[in-house]
């Protein structure tokens, strides 16, 4: 019932992830560990060396065109199509940097798929224990659709952070609006579940 699966509209997409994500705690936790799973993500990717082939050396260090550059124009293109605005946006200020920094680290940091494990479990652990359980009271929505919580998160936090300063506020008022009764509807559900 609350699956809209995955698809090219945009508030389809942000509603589905926006339903599990409605605490302002949660929604917080979210936009710090969000992006450190994608970057721990990225220094694996650098790690992995599966390379198209070297973009430039930085400081003695190989920028690679590689299978994380792949996934972040990958995932830029689908949020492109959502929406150009955001997700070029997206792509300069969020995606390519993370990459630039996650290939850097890879290859500077002894030890970085150690780290970036370390991180990446107590990332997981605060978005899952402390943002879902604690504060949302909902189970995360990768719980209902896998892929399409992958896909959405680092979106959807970009995307919170955008209309936070302003951007397509008849979007953001729409969004909210569904977000909001699909969370009504799910606590009405929750509570008959009780009786």
């Amino acid at each position: 019932k609350n699956k809209m699966g995955l698809n090219f509209d945009l508030q389809d997409q942000l509603v589905f992830y926006g339903q599990y994500h409605s605490n302002t705690t949660n929604k917080f936790i979210h936009g710090i560990f969000v992006p450190l799973i994608v970057w721990t993500a990225l220094v694996w990717g650098y790690l992995s060396n599966l390379k198209l082939g070297n973009i430039t050396n930085f400081d003695n260090i190989n920028i690679n065109f590689d299978i994380s550059l792949v996934a972040v124009i990958l995932y830029a293109v689908y949020y492109i199509i959502l929406d150009l605005f955001a997700g070029v946006t997206w792509f300069f200020y969020v995606g390519l940097p993370t990459w630039f920094l996650a290939s850097i680290f890879g290859a500077s940091v002894p030890n970085a798929a150690l780290w970036a494990l370390g991180i990446h479990i107590f990332s997981w652990y605060m978005q899952i224990h402390i943002g879902h359980i604690i504060y949302e009271k909902r189970k995360p929505a990768l719980l209902d659709s896998l892929v399409q919580a992958f896909l959405l998160a680092p979106f959807f936090v970009w995307l919170e952070l955008i209309f936070y300063f302003g951007y397509n506020p008849k979007l953001r008022r729409s969004v909210h609006s569904r977000i909001a009764a699909r969370v009504a509807e799910y606590q009405k559900e929750a509570e008959g579940k009780k009786e």
